[in-house]
């Protein structure tokens, strides 16, 4: 099962509305959450964990508020409440990843191997050519500002899946207002889960590209 969900945190069109998300947290991830000086940055961290449990809920066919994240580092699920007994260990490993940029939040969800998301706003304009060759990177064969953030996300979703570039199965989401990309170890179906059932990602899994 490979499951994604996305949330938009500035009231606009597309994803879960932020209200409609899981709120229960454990006291390490309100102690996190309060950490955060940044207002943006503490909705971001709410809002992403909210997805994950939703996701990680329905992977694992349990409430999602009765699943205990991690605060810190790589999202992980570290128990389960099952009716109202105490926390228990997963029986199986279940595989998560986050991502933001400004008012979008992405995250994604698999019991069938590694998996990574990343995501970037296209409202932003650099020397795409420079940074392509300061990255390392064929300039020409990234081409423009499309061409770099898919490639930048493609590498971002790599590194947290943990795989090597060019060893997974990858999904590009090529949106006026942002890019993502879903990389995954196991080729399938993604199944989008909230209101655009369809998702924004094509539908077909493609082997990454190398700049």
């Amino acid at each position: 099962m490979l499951l994604a969900a996305w949330s938009r945190l500035d009231g606009g069109p597309g994803g879960w509305d932020p209200a409609r998300l899981p709120k229960e947290l454990t006291p390490a991830e309100s102690a996190r959450a309060r950490a955060f000086a940044n207002p943006l940055r503490r909705r971001q961290f709410l809002a992403g964990h909210g997805l994950l449990r939703l996701l990680a809920g329905a992977v694992l066919s349990i409430d999602p508020e009765a699943i205990a994240m991690s605060a810190e580092g790589r999202p992980r699920v570290e128990s389960a409440f099952a009716n109202g007994t105490p926390p228990r260990p997963l029986a199986a490993p279940i595989h998560l990843s986050l991502a933001h940029s400004g008012a979008y939040v992405m995250a994604i969800a698999s019991d069938r191997g590694p998996v990574g998301i990343d995501i970037e706003r296209t409202d932003q304009e650099r020397d795409w050519a420079a940074l392509a060759v300061g990255m390392g990177w064929d300039a020409a064969a990234v081409g423009d500002k499309a061409g770099f953030l898919v490639t930048w996300t493609l590498r971002e979703a790599e590194v947290k899946a943990g795989l090597a570039p060019g060893a997974g199965f990858a999904r590009h989401a090529c949106r006026r207002d942002f890019i993502a990309t879903v990389v995954s170890g196991t080729e399938g179906e993604l199944a989008w889960v909230g209101p655009e059932l369809s998702g924004p990602f094509q539908a077909t899994a493609t082997r990454p590209r190398r700049p």
